[in-house]
């Protein structure tokens, strides 16, 4: 849900011509935390990733 919400503010953002490199990190983020749950088998936070947990 939060990396489909990220990607509707990185859609419009460009579409408006707003810098979306800030999103485009955070979505980074999400997208890392959805691999590393599937991968693990539980939930894995994105500030455990940020952590290095």
């Amino acid at each position: 849900m939060m990396d489909a919400g990220a990607q509707h503010i990185i859609d419009a953002s460009e579409e408006v011509g707003v810098d979306a490199t800030l999103s485009h990190a955070a979505q980074s983020m999400w997208r890392r935390a959805i691999d590393a749950s599937d991968e693990s088998g539980g939930v894995v936070t994105t500030y455990r990733l940020i952590r290095g947990d």
